[in-house]
């Protein structure tokens, strides 16, 4: 899996995003600050530091949207297994 990949992932992320009713502000803004975490860590690649907090961020994602957006819990997943396999 690559970075490719995980673009990819964070565009159908974004599709679903503008899918999302305008009543849940809150879970939209949640996940574009994920979606921002995540354009962070491509464009700067050496911050290790920075690893552990974003999976606990895409951990807390998926069980806090697990049952309101399974779609995008599905996505949130399928981006931690890729950056799992990027060794991030």
């Amino acid at each position: 899996m690559s970075e490719h990949e995980l673009e990819t992932l964070m565009a159908r992320l974004r599709e679903e995003l503008s899918r999302m009713d305008e009543d849940q502000g809150e879970a939209r803004q949640r996940l574009e600050g994920l979606l921002a975490n995540l354009e962070h860590r491509l464009a700067h690649p050496r911050e290790d530091n920075e690893d552990s907090e974003l999976i606990e961020t895409l951990q807390a994602a998926i069980e806090r949207f697990e049952i309101e957006h399974p779609r995008a819990t599905g996505i949130v997943n399928q981006i931690m297994v890729t950056l799992s396999s990027m060794g991030i």
